[in-house]
């Protein structure tokens, strides 16, 4: 394809935990293999106390969500023995229980980290943390250097995970012609309509979440 200007260009990162952050850490270094891009890790404080006591990792940048940690948060949500009385998905659909609180928090964060990510960088390349990189992300890049100002791949036959969720809402609905993303490589344009529709994407979770109890 045509080169295309992009101006900066990263991989972003949300990852709390020692799991997620391995995760997020090999996906950041496969992504370098090719572009050279920088990489870029939102994160919260404990795991970026974790990640300095390291001797090298692949993030340029780390940035520190409000929240001392939110992975530590969910972990002591967890049930104490393999005899709990309630599947975990019952508790995360119980909005009095804390493993619900402790979920919508990280879900917020993440959804937050992508106007972190717009404040650093001309186009950010939000990467699951189990994504592995097998080739060139410029491409993906240049999908919104011009029109779009973000762009993803459509799951195929892709079905509205929340539509007992959206049911219950009066303000939200999935428009006819939407298609569901795939979310291992979504490319995000730095630009007033892509920053609206994160404060939006914030606004639709918080007030279904708030009606539902589920997430």
């Amino acid at each position: 394809m045509a080169p295309c200007l992009l101006g900066r260009v990263a991989t972003v990162y949300f990852a709390v935990g020692s799991r997620s952050l391995q995760k997020a850490s090999r996906s950041a270094a496969s992504s370098k293999r090719f572009d050279g891009l920088r990489a870029m890790l939102v994160t919260d404080d404990a795991t970026a106390r974790k990640l300095r006591l390291q001797a090298e990792h692949p993030f340029d940048i780390v940035a520190v969500d409000a929240g001392a940690s939110h992975a530590a948060e969910f972990e002591a949500t967890r049930p104490v023995a393999d005899r709990s009385s309630l599947s975990t998905a019952e508790r995360w659909r119980n909005r009095r229980d804390p493993a619900n609180l402790a979920l919508r928090r990280l879900r917020a964060a993440k959804i937050r980290a992508v106007a972190t990510a717009l404040q650093h960088f001309d186009v950010a390349l939000l990467m699951d943390a189990d994504t592995y990189v097998c080739s060139s992300l410029l491409e993906a890049a240049c999908a919104v250097s011009e029109g779009p100002v973000v762009a993803f791949v459509p799951v195929d036959r892709g079905r509205e995970h929340a539509a007992s969720v959206l049911a219950r809402s009066e303000r939200w609905r999935v428009p006819g012609h939407a298609v569901e993303a795939n979310t291992g490589v979504v490319a995000w344009r730095n630009a007033t309509a892509s920053r609206a529709l994160v404060d939006a994407w914030l606004r639709a979770y918080g007030d279904l979440a708030d009606a539902s109890g589920f997430l």
